[in-house]
């Protein structure tokens, strides 16, 4: 998990280079619904509807930006 993680941190610090600066916060926090789907589909999480609903706000707060 710690070379996965560390590698998570590498390549983002190489594609910030190429990001703009107020773009990057959003990139980041786009993890957070990519994790749960991810989840839901290996694992088979169940995830309750506001928590689906703040996962889709993230989602839809990025989208203007790219």
């Amino acid at each position: 998990m710690g070379f996965l993680d560390a590698l998570g941190t590498f390549f983002t610090a190489m594609g910030s280079a190429y990001t703009p600066g107020p773009l990057q916060p959003l990139l980041n926090q786009t993890l957070i619904p990519f994790t749960m789907l991810a989840s839901a589909i290996f694992i088979r999480t169940k995830y309750e509807t506001m928590e689906l609903v703040g996962a889709g706000l993230i989602l839809c707060g990025e989208l203007p930006f790219s």
